[in-house]
């Protein structure tokens, strides 16, 4: 497998923007092998901004390491390099738009410490 950050599967999941790929819970994970989805893509099958609206994928918890059949690590040298997104570098503009792609409800009236909080309080 590539570096690329594993999902596991919690839906099943006919990817629109893949052919119509064909993911199964339990026994796929997401992406496929070569499929490099943006990071967007990614949030609205976390956060259930999708068609079927609820999430369809989840992070990967240490138990699923085992089921399927891949390293510890495997994805973790991405994770790492990707790591924590810094928004106290953030300007406001994009903070709103990180909150509306996360599905976070937050307005140009808040402070950008506040957005800050409300995005962590919601997708930690």
């Amino acid at each position: 497998m590539s570096e690329q950050k594993l999902y596991k599967v919690t839906q099943v999941i006919t990817d629109l923007e893949d052919d119509n790929q064909r993911y199964e819970p339990g026994k796929d994970l997401y992406p496929r092998e070569g499929l490099k989805p943006t990071e967007e893509r990614i949030k609205s099958l976390l956060k259930g901004n999708n068609r079927q609206q609820r999430p369809v994928i989840a992070e990967l918890e240490e138990s699923d390491y085992e089921q399927y059949g891949i390293e510890r690590g495997t994805d973790e040298a991405q994770q790492e390099k990707e790591g924590a997104v810094d928004y106290s570098k953030m300007k406001k503009d994009e903070l709103l738009e990180e909150a509306e792609a996360l599905g976070v409800e937050a307005d140009k009236k808040m402070t950008n410490d506040e957005i800050i909080q409300k995005i962590k309080s919601e997708t930690e």
